[in-house]
């Protein structure tokens, strides 16, 4: 019922590139889930260790408001998280999380800034049942201005690394063109084994605080 191919990428694609489940289930293992409450407008973080079906989980963390519809979980309705928190750096620092690299998808400096008059004329127009997420997601372009302003002030202080496109990232949020996808996957590849020295010394050092 939405515009990504959620049965390929959860079923079909296992055929092609078989999930290594055996590693993800390992209990030593960490992994969460960001999701948005659409009833409340907060988020939830979803951990695998919960008796939650982390797919389901996965899946509303990836369907994005005004196109998809939300994903049930407990009878609850969710949407991708980043529309109740953009970039969870806060829930990783309150649960003292150690070392936090931060994958960002725009660079260094770039901000969203106010919504467009459009884009607020849409929000009550979807969301006019639930008006905490409404009100949520109308402030999440300052949510995340905010979030890059800590994670920048963060990372000068050497308390997070943060890795960022070196060149504007120009595809759509829904780009179907492949040429500019592998382009960008290329431009991520060549950045990472650029900062590959800062994030080895970042993992190997001591905390300064």
């Amino acid at each position: 019922g939405g515009v990504i191919g959620f049965d390929f990428v959860m079923n079909d694609l296992q055929l092609e590139e078989p999930f290594d489940w055996e590693r993800f289930r390992d209990p030593r293992r960490e992994f969460y889930a960001v999701i948005s409450d659409v009833t409340s407008g907060l988020p939830r973080y979803v951990s695998k260790k919960e008796p939650v079906d982390i797919l389901k989980a996965v899946q509303a963390s990836a369907t994005m408001p005004f196109v998809s519809k939300p994903v049930t979980l407990d009878d609850v309705p969710y949407l991708d998280g980043g529309c109740t928190d953009k970039v969870p750096i806060e829930w990783a620092l309150q649960h003292k999380f150690e070392k936090i690299i931060v994958v960002r998808t725009r660079p260094a400096g770039y901000r969203k800034g106010e919504d467009s008059q459009l884009q607020k004329d849409m929000i009550q127009r979807f969301y006019r049942s639930t008006p905490e997420f409404a009100q949520t997601l109308a402030d999440s372009n300052g949510r995340y201005d905010r979030q890059m302003e800590e994670i920048e002030r963060l990372d000068r202080r050497g308390r997070i690394l943060q890795i960022a496109p070196s060149q504007p990232v120009t595809i759509s949020r829904l780009e179907g063109d492949m040429e500019k996808l592998g382009a960008l996957y290329y431009l991520g590849y060549h950045d990472a084994r650029a900062m590959m020295p800062k994030i080895k010394e970042y993992l190997g050092s001591q905390r300064a605080d």
